[in-house]
């Protein structure tokens, strides 16, 4: 889909399983499957998997599922599902992992695969596909914030330390978005809020700082790729006193970065309704039509609101 008119509409969607954050979506062939997250601060909820089709939500019944985890990562390559790493602990440096799974969602079965050299334990990070590959990028490691690059081969399972680039600043919760060509990284928490955005050329493995900032510096952001667009969906804006166990500062805006130039647009909403501000959310592209959020963190620190409500974002 290319993006050229960035005006927009929401529609609210029937409501998912039990509220939660720090969880991630991925979507195969119209259906969007949800796994991991937190209803109570830092305690993982469960491994069960969730699945959003026909404006509907099921629970899949399966077996050997990932451990419950927290700040995980996943994406889509075909028809299978892959979550990486995450935690199991309330700190940083308390039970990371870095363990890969495989869901076959035509077989509805879950695989670990085992490789060799695989990236540090992490949460927090991201994860995106770029034909048969996958790019992880950032996130929380057990000795700190980190600002490595890898690619795993999905056909090849292996993986590949990539070039990073000392410009970016170590962090977690970034944005990240992919295609063929490009891989943007953006936004995320460095101790603070960030703007900046960085374009890695696939071909030649060369990163790039473009003099373009997303609006409001922010992190924990619900981010997709639509086309040849990197979609931004509000994120915590300023962080809570009580870090990981409050609310921040939320935004509800929508950005829109070209993968290309790195330049930013920001969308109007021409529709009626505006989900609510949050942030440690995610949302993803279906059929490269649209795109569905669910869930995320709100309130404020007295009252943080572990959401349950399901969204789809439309382009005109």
């Amino acid at each position: 889909m290319s993006i050229n008119r960035f005006c927009y509409k929401w529609k609210k969607l029937p409501s998912g399983p039990l509220g939660r954050s720090s969880h991630d979506l991925s979507a195969v062939q119209g259906a969007v499957y949800l796994f991991g997250g937190e209803h109570v601060p830092r305690t993982p909820i469960d491994s069960q998997l969730h699945v959003f089709k026909d404006g509907k939500w099921d629970t899949i019944k399966t077996e050997n599922a990932p451990p419950s985890r927290i700040g995980h990562a996943q994406a889509s390559v075909g028809n299978s599902i892959y979550v990486f790493g995450g935690r199991q602990g309330i700190l940083m440096n308390e039970k990371p992992l870095n363990d890969l799974f495989k869901f076959d969602t035509v077989k509805g079965e879950w695989s670990e695969i085992k490789t060799q050299n695989p990236p540090p334990a992490r949460s927090y990070h991201r994860m995106v596909a770029a034909g048969t590959d996958l790019f992880v990028f950032a996130g929380c490691g057990a000795d700190g914030r980190l600002n490595d690059f890898y690619k795993f081969d999905t056909l090849k399972t292996a993986w590949t330390k990539l070039p990073s680039s000392n410009d970016i600043i170590p962090r977690g919760g970034p944005c990240l978005a992919a295609n063929e060509k490009k891989v943007v990284v953006s936004c995320g928490f460095s101790g603070h809020e960030n703007d900046d955005i960085h374009i890695y050329d696939i071909k030649s493995q060369e990163w790039k700082t473009v003099p373009y900032k997303v609006p409001k510096a922010r992190s924990v952001c619900p981010c997709t790729t639509l086309g040849d667009k990197l979609i931004i969906f509000g994120g915590e804006v300023a962080p809570s006193d009580l870090g990981h166990q409050g609310a921040g500062n939320f935004e509800s805006d929508i950005q829109i970065v070209d993968l290309e130039t790195g330049a930013v647009y920001q969308g109007e909403n021409t529709g009626d309704v505006t989900p609510p501000p949050r942030g440690w959310t995610s949302m993803t592209a279906i059929n490269n039509k649209a795109i569905i959020m669910y869930g995320g963190l709100n309130g404020d620190d007295s009252n943080p609101v572990h959401l349950d409500d399901t969204w789809e974002l439309t382009f005109e």
